[in-house]
Protein backbone atom coordinates (compact mmCIF):
# COMPACT_ATOMS: atom_id res chain seq x y z
CA UNK A 1 0.00 0.00 0.00
CA UNK A 2 1.46 3.38 -0.91
CA UNK A 3 1.98 6.11 1.67
CA UNK A 4 -0.79 8.32 0.29
CA UNK A 5 -3.40 5.65 1.10
CA UNK A 6 -2.13 5.03 4.64
CA UNK A 7 -4.77 6.22 7.14
CA UNK A 8 -3.87 9.43 8.96
CA UNK A 9 -4.36 7.66 12.29
CA UNK A 10 -1.52 5.31 11.38
CA UNK A 11 0.77 8.30 10.82
CA UNK A 12 -0.27 9.81 14.16
CA UNK A 13 0.33 6.57 16.07
CA UNK A 14 3.70 5.98 14.36
CA UNK A 15 4.87 9.50 15.17
CA UNK A 16 3.71 8.98 18.77
CA UNK A 17 5.72 5.75 18.98
CA UNK A 18 8.79 7.39 17.44
CA UNK A 19 8.69 10.34 19.85
CA UNK A 20 7.98 8.09 22.87
CA UNK A 21 10.74 5.62 22.08
CA UNK A 22 13.27 8.35 21.31
CA UNK A 23 12.31 10.20 24.50
CA UNK A 24 12.69 7.03 26.55
CA UNK A 25 16.14 6.33 25.12
CA UNK A 26 17.30 9.91 25.66
CA UNK A 27 15.99 9.93 29.24
CA UNK A 28 17.66 6.60 29.97
CA UNK A 29 20.98 7.86 28.61
CA UNK A 30 20.70 11.03 30.72
CA UNK A 31 19.79 8.97 33.78
CA UNK A 32 22.70 6.56 33.36
CA UNK A 33 25.08 9.48 32.77
CA UNK A 34 23.94 11.11 36.00
CA UNK A 35 22.37 14.06 34.22
CA UNK A 36 19.00 13.80 35.95
CA UNK A 37 18.71 14.68 39.65
CA UNK A 38 16.87 11.97 41.59
CA UNK A 39 14.99 11.96 44.87
CA UNK A 40 16.20 9.45 47.46
CA UNK A 41 13.23 7.16 46.64
CA UNK A 42 14.06 7.30 42.93
CA UNK A 43 17.74 6.60 43.60
CA UNK A 44 16.82 3.61 45.77
CA UNK A 45 14.51 2.30 43.06
CA UNK A 46 17.15 2.53 40.31
CA UNK A 47 19.86 1.12 42.58
CA UNK A 48 17.73 -2.01 43.06
CA UNK A 49 17.12 -2.65 39.36
CA UNK A 50 18.87 -5.73 38.05
CA UNK A 51 19.80 -7.05 34.63
CA UNK A 52 16.37 -8.64 34.22
CA UNK A 53 14.72 -5.23 34.64
CA UNK A 54 16.92 -3.67 31.98
CA UNK A 55 16.56 -6.63 29.61
CA UNK A 56 12.77 -6.55 30.06
CA UNK A 57 12.70 -2.83 29.38
CA UNK A 58 14.87 -3.21 26.29
CA UNK A 59 12.66 -6.04 25.06
CA UNK A 60 9.56 -3.90 25.48
CA UNK A 61 11.20 -1.02 23.58
CA UNK A 62 12.18 -3.38 20.76
CA UNK A 63 8.69 -4.87 20.57
CA UNK A 64 7.17 -1.38 20.59
CA UNK A 65 9.43 -0.40 17.70
CA UNK A 66 8.45 -3.57 15.87
CA UNK A 67 4.77 -2.81 16.48
CA UNK A 68 5.20 0.72 15.11
CA UNK A 69 6.84 -0.65 11.96
CA UNK A 70 4.17 -3.32 11.57
CA UNK A 71 1.49 -0.64 11.87
CA UNK A 72 3.27 1.65 9.43
CA UNK A 73 3.51 -1.19 6.90
CA UNK A 74 -0.11 -2.13 7.66
CA UNK A 75 0.70 -5.71 8.66
CA UNK A 76 -1.92 -7.88 10.36
CA UNK A 77 0.53 -9.11 12.96
CA UNK A 78 0.55 -5.64 14.54
CA UNK A 79 -2.49 -6.67 16.59
CA UNK A 80 -0.58 -9.59 18.13
CA UNK A 81 2.53 -7.50 18.64
CA UNK A 82 0.60 -4.68 20.33
CA UNK A 83 -1.22 -7.22 22.49
CA UNK A 84 2.14 -8.62 23.58
CA UNK A 85 3.47 -5.13 24.33
CA UNK A 86 0.37 -4.26 26.37
CA UNK A 87 0.49 -7.53 28.35
CA UNK A 88 4.23 -7.10 29.04
CA UNK A 89 3.71 -3.49 30.15
CA UNK A 90 0.80 -4.41 32.40
CA UNK A 91 2.72 -7.31 33.92
CA UNK A 92 5.85 -5.26 34.47
CA UNK A 93 3.84 -2.40 35.97
CA UNK A 94 2.02 -4.73 38.39
CA UNK A 95 5.29 -6.38 39.38
CA UNK A 96 7.01 -3.04 39.97
CA UNK A 97 4.02 -1.76 41.93
CA UNK A 98 3.89 -4.82 44.21
CA UNK A 99 7.55 -5.82 44.56
CA UNK A 100 9.45 -2.50 44.58
CA UNK A 101 9.21 1.05 45.82
CA UNK A 102 8.03 2.10 42.35
CA UNK A 103 5.01 4.05 43.62
CA UNK A 104 7.22 6.08 46.00
CA UNK A 105 9.75 6.70 43.23
CA UNK A 106 7.10 7.81 40.72
CA UNK A 107 4.70 9.63 42.99
CA UNK A 108 1.05 10.21 42.17
CA UNK A 109 1.82 12.18 39.02
CA UNK A 110 4.15 9.49 37.70
CA UNK A 111 1.64 6.73 38.41
CA UNK A 112 -1.04 8.75 36.61
CA UNK A 113 1.33 9.04 33.65
CA UNK A 114 1.85 5.28 33.61
CA UNK A 115 -1.92 4.73 33.73
CA UNK A 116 -2.38 7.19 30.87
CA UNK A 117 0.32 5.49 28.81
CA UNK A 118 -1.19 2.05 29.34
CA UNK A 119 -4.62 3.41 28.44
CA UNK A 120 -3.26 4.98 25.27
CA UNK A 121 -1.57 1.72 24.34
CA UNK A 122 -4.91 -0.08 24.78
CA UNK A 123 -6.60 2.51 22.54
CA UNK A 124 -3.89 2.01 19.90
CA UNK A 125 -4.46 -1.75 20.09
CA UNK A 126 -8.21 -1.26 19.58
CA UNK A 127 -7.45 1.04 16.62
CA UNK A 128 -5.18 -1.62 15.05
CA UNK A 129 -7.82 -4.29 15.64
CA UNK A 130 -10.39 -2.03 13.94
CA UNK A 131 -8.06 -1.59 10.96
CA UNK A 132 -7.71 -5.36 10.77
CA UNK A 133 -11.48 -5.90 10.85
CA UNK A 134 -11.94 -3.29 8.08
CA UNK A 135 -9.41 -5.12 5.90
CA UNK A 136 -6.85 -2.32 5.94
CA UNK A 137 -4.12 -4.59 7.30
CA UNK A 138 -2.62 -7.37 5.20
Amino acid sequence: MSSHTRPVGVWIVCVYFAVSIAGTLISLAQLLAGGIPLTPAQQAYFDNLGPTDYIGGAMTLCLSSWAALDLFYLRKRVVKTLTTVLVLNLGASLYQLIATNWSAALGVTGLAGVAAGLSLLAIILIYAWTLQRRGVLS
